[in-house]
């Protein structure tokens, strides 16, 4: 039986008794009534993310209009909201329109959705597309192999950087710091969502220069949200390539002969 005592069903804007029992009470989790809520769009998805909420919303009782404007605003605000079901909702839609199978997820939008979704906003989707292929190259700069130096004191070396000399220099650079906001980093808190995202075939890669190596998500470098550990799809090709795990293992942990 789920245990519904720091359970809160609340609308947006909180009550100020819902805020202090929030700033008392870090346990608590939060239940957000869409439909109901004052605040709609950029401005709900802000506020959540300035009062940094543990918060889930419920979009039951929205119309379909109010669920595709929610995720387009999702898609360009620039603050991080850490909201996991919108998360994997925008998950599902960009793994749809890229011919994967979601069959066996529950979802609040139908698959005719998702596709109008994508073709209203091509050019933002296409955007997080670009990105999102980019990853299997952050991957790769993102191995680091563990060696020590004349005294003795670890550092990290970048593996392919080692192995294959300028293996990085022929792909294309992209030096816009808006190129993306900052909820892709979500995506990589979606289990399965990687192996699943790069289960059909991808775009070709760029290495984004500003979001590969700057601090520009909450402060944080994006390894920092892409080295979690919903990100299965990093961690086995960390192991592979430090030889903690075969091909053989990888296989039979996706449930591959």
């Amino acid at each position: 039986m789920t245990d519904t005592t720091n359970i809160r069903v609340v609308t947006a804007p909180l009550s100020m008794e819902h805020i202090k029992e929030f700033f008392l009470n870090k346990d608590l989790q939060f239940i957000v009534d869409y439909a109901n809520s004052p605040l709609k769009g950029k401005v709900f998805l802000t506020y959540i993310s300035n009062l940094d909420l543990p918060a889930e919303v419920d979009l039951n009782n929205t119309t379909k209009e109010q669920k595709l404007d929610l995720l387009k605003d999702y898609m360009e605000v620039r603050n991080i909201n850490e909201c996991k079901g919108l998360a994997t909702l925008v998950g599902l839609i960009l793994l749809h329109n890229r011919g994967v199978d979601i069959s066996s997820f529950k979802c609040p939008l139908t698959t005719q959705e998702m596709e109008e979704f994508a073709k209203s906003n091509a050019e933002l989707v296409d955007k997080w597309y670009v990105f999102l292929d980019s990853m299997i190259i952050f991957s790769l700069m993102s191995i680091q192999l563990t060696d020590k130096d004349d005294k003795g004191t670890d550092f990290g070396v970048p593996a392919f950087e080692e192995a294959f000399p300028g293996f990085f220099d022929g792909y294309e650079i992209v030096d816009d710091s808006l190129f993306i906001v900052s909820n892709v980093v979500n995506m990589f808190g979606v289990p399965m969502f990687l192996e699943m995202y790069f289960s059909v075939p991808t775009g070709q890669p760029k290495v984004f220069k500003q979001q590969f190596n700057e601090y520009m998500f909450k402060g944080k470098r994006l390894f920092h949200y892409f080295s979690v550990e919903n990100n299965t799809f990093f961690k086995f090709l960390l192991a592979l390539v430090t030889k903690q795990v075969t091909v053989e293992d990888m296989l039979k942990a996706f449930g591959q002969k």
